[in-house]
Parts: C-alpha cells; structure tokens; sequence
C-alpha cells in the first residue's frame, strides 16, 4: 500500500470511528430525553394569554357565557351611579365566581378566596383580579333577593334548548342542618332571664365607664385625654433626665415577684358587644311569639296539641334558636332532632334538572304541593302533565285546586286509618297507582329525584347551611341548585357534541 493509499485509509476508518461516536451521543441523549422537564425559571416571550391555558370543552368557558346572557339589571342597580372610592367588582364576574365555586362544591367564602389563586378556571374568571372573602360574602348577602333571577335564567335556558319538557315532575324535599347549635335553644323564661341579665350588664358597664370618666377628669383635667405630656416633660433634656432617675428608682425597689402578681384581670366586655347579644336575643323572642302565633291558627281549638301531648306523655315547650331563629327543629333521616330547614326542589325527568326550589320551615311536606307546583309555573310559563311524589305531599286539598286541573298526580295516600281523609278519593288513587302506567310513573320518581340529592349532599358535599336566617338559606341553596342545572347543561352539551 503507497503511502498516500494508507492516508486516505486512516482518514476513512476516523471518520467512521467518529460516526460512530456520534451516533451513541445521539443515541444517550435520545434516551435521556424521553421525560420532558419542567423549566420554571424559562421567562416568556409574549405574555400569558389565560384562554390557551383552558381547554375549549372547559366548564369555566361555559360558566362565563352562560353569566353573559343573563338580565342582571337588578344587581347593577344596587350600586346606583358612580362615585367616590374604588369601584366595586363587576357582579357579572362575582356570579360567575359564586356558580363556578358551586360547581366544585366550594361553598366557603375564604375557601372560594384561597381557590382564586390556585385553581386556572378561577384565574380566568377573574382575569387575576382578586376579591377577598368579606366581598365575596357580602356580594352574596347584599345580592341574596337577586340570585333566584339567575335560577330562573337556567331554568328558561334549559326550557330554549328543548332539554326540560315538563312531561314528569317529579317532587321531593330534604332536610338541611342550620348554622346552629342545639344548645343554642332557648324556652320563653330563659329568654327573658337572659334579656334581663344582660340588661343589668349593660347598665352597670355604662355607670363603670361614667365613674372612670370623672375620675380621669380629675387627675388629668377637661379637655386633656390623658396621653399628652406634662409641661416639665416638654423639654428633651429635663425627659431624658426624668427616665434616667426613674429607672434608677425601679432598681433600687426591684423586689422577686411571685409568679401570677403581675396578671390582670381579663377584659370586661364591651358595650357594642352587649348590644349585640341584647338584640339578637329580642329578635329571638320576637320569632319565638310569630312561631307561637301560627301554631294557635293551624290550631285554633288545641284539638291537636292536646291529641300530641297525651301521645307524648309531656307538655309541649315552646323553644327557638337564638344563634338562627328562622330554624326549626326537625326529624332527620339519620333520626335525631335537629334545629334545620326543610328544602324543596321539583326536577324535570329529561336530564335531570331542577325546574323549582325552596326553602320552608315546615318540619313536612304537606303544604308544599302547591307552592313548588306555583314555582314551576313561574319558572317555565306552564305546568307539567305528570307530577309524582311521596305520601308526605299527599294533599287533596291542594290537589283539588283548579289551577292544577290539567296536571295528572301520582302520589300515594297515607294508609288506611282514621287519619286517612277522603276514602274514596284515596281508593281512586289508589287504583290509579295499581295500574302499569301508574306502577312505572311512581317508580320512576325515585330515579328522577333521588340522584339529585345525592349529588348535591354526598357529591358535593352540602349537608349544612353556611349562612343563617331563612333568606341567606334560601339563596344559598338556589345557588347550589342553579350550579347543579349549569353541569347538567354543560354534560348535555359535551354529550350532544
């Protein structure tokens, strides 16, 4: 081989070495780079734009659209016209918060505050603007007469779509615990020794703070607040002095302490705090009288009360709830008294959705036939053609009214007894629920109703009002209700897309 022949050889098999080492480079960094890590100090060209980071079927989208179709005309005219201060945060962007919170079934005020930060649908709901818990709350408080308007709003949304027919109505109600403590109850006389009590503590803080007035009046002079410095203490060098010789003093007389010498006496409380407690405990007096008074009409002659104190074998006792005096005590279903309300609904058999809710204080649901039934007619413009429900709503009278002549009822008769009513017309019923169409719409109630309440109360996880008194109440589970109708909607929509 000629020297230049062994030259071009050399080159050729470096060359192929160093293929080679290219290709196992290649090949190690191939596989290293099978994981893709994050860079979380990588700075961004162009700045974030909050739709690419939500997908296109994402509920907060939804959740903003539908709040874009609604009238809020009357949240806005809570403001009135512009003037002094920040302006408040657009109700448009703080019902979408409340619905989309509900949704996830964050149901907090401070809870909804910490999500707002974390969670990307609330990023883009607000835009990165920031409400606290006290505007949230005090939105929903100021709003609570308003939020039944953005029920009804879904209702005739799902009505538009064709989703809610009112072919079968199906009603059922469910008892939610109060913001309320049972040992909260209180008797008639233990309101009124409370009152008379806190009274007496009222007048003796008010003739406390007198007494130290004129005694602070006398040391320190009118018109001095006590905090001013005296006239020898005004020059700097005579203050400086002043301390000097008064810490010497103090350490001369330094003595041990025993432990506990230097507690003081905790706080008296204050004035504003009395007040408080004193109104809150005549307002309790006050709903204790109206709760007596509607028990006497619905029972004028005692026939009643008497029947249910031989059977109890005690006399009834009058109690009301001082921390929410709109709640009543009821039975529930795990069987134990609690102080709570009594929640409606009526759903629609299409999908599911709620086409009417309510709040009561009533412990059953005999009289809440036709008011449920009044809603709907609201809600939609027209009654449904079937409507089943529990014996519990079973009332002839009401059932009997001609504004519900057209709508067909499935619903069973107490048992035969006394107590039964109207015979006849329970055999009817009776009869009626005996036949195919009668067996399959009253089975068909369970299916209808019953996946709501599970969804809202073990899905969601609401099994206590956060809000008391029976308007906060009611608007809070009109929310929950609307939330619940805005993710069969949204289900709807992915399904028929």
């Amino acid at each position: 081989m000629s020297l230049s022949g062994y030259r071009v050889f050399k080159d050729r098999v470096r060359s192929d070495l160093l293929l080679k080492r290219v290709r196992v480079q290649f090949a190690l960094e191939a596989r290293m780079r099978r994981f893709k890590t994050p860079n979380r100090d990588q700075l961004m060209l162009f700045p974030p734009n909050l739709n690419d980071w939500l997908g296109d079927n994402h509920p907060a989208h939804f959740v903003v659209d539908f709040v874009e179709t609604l009238d809020l005309s009357k949240f806005y005219e809570e403001y009135g016209e512009s003037g002094d201060g920040q302006p408040p945060y657009d109700p448009k962007m703080m019902v979408a918060i409340l619905l989309y919170a509900n949704m996830l079934g964050i149901f907090s005020s401070r809870k909804i505050e910490r999500v707002l930060d974390d969670d990307i649908g609330f990023r883009y709901i607000t835009s990165g603007l920031k409400p606290d818990h006290d505007t949230i709350a005090e939105f929903r408080h100021r709003h609570r007469n308003h939020l039944n308007d953005v029920f009804v709003g879904c209702v005739r949304l799902g009505v538009k779509a064709g989703i809610i027919r009112l072919n079968h109505v199906a009603i059922d109600g469910t008892k939610v615990q109060a913001n309320a403590a049972q040992s909260a109850r209180k008797t008639r006389e233990q309101l009124q020794q409370e009152i008379k009590y806190v009274k007496s503590l009222v007048g003796s803080y008010l003739d406390d703070s007198d007494k130290i007035d004129q005694e602070e009046d006398r040391q320190f002079g009118k018109g001095n607040n006590g905090y001013l410095l005296p006239e020898f203490l005004a020059d700097p060098e005579c203050r400086k002095e002043w301390i000097k010789q008064g810490l010497e003093e103090l350490n001369a007389q330094a003595e041990p302490k025993e432990p506990g010498d230097d507690e003081e006496p905790p706080d008296s409380p204050t004035n504003k705090g009395l007040k408080k407690k004193l109104k809150r405990l005549r307002k309790a007096e006050a709903a204790l009288e109206e709760k007596e008074q509607k028990r006497k009409e619905e029972d004028p002659t005692g026939k009643r009360e008497r029947d249910a104190q031989r059977k109890r074998g005690t006399p009834y006792v009058p109690k009301i709830n001082v921390t929410d005096p709109d709640s009543r005590t009821m039975l529930f279903r795990d069987g134990g008294y609690k102080d709570g309300f009594n929640c409606q609904i009526a759903v629609d058999n299409e999908i599911g959705m709620i086409v009417a809710a309510d709040v009561t204080q009533d412990g059953n649901d005999a009289r809440q036939l036709s008011p449920i039934l009044l809603q709907v007619q609201a809600n939609t413009d027209w009654l449904p053609d079937n409507v089943s429900a529990d014996t519990s709503y079973f009332n002839l009278e009401q059932m009997e009214d001609r504004r519900f002549k057209s709508v067909e009822f499935y619903i069973a008769p107490r048992a035969r007894g006394k107590n039964e009513g109207d015979r006849s017309k329970s055999e009817q019923m009776r009869t009626k629920l005996d036949t195919y169409i009668g067996r399959a719409v009253y089975a068909a109630r369970k299916v209808i109703v019953e996946p709501v309440f599970g969804a809202i109360k073990h899905a969601r996880k609401f099994r206590q009002f956060l809000t008391r008194g029976k308007d906060m109440t009611k608007a809070e589970w009109t929310l929950i209700c609307t939330a619940h109708n805005l993710l069969k909607l949204y289900q709807f929509g992915l399904a028929f897309n």
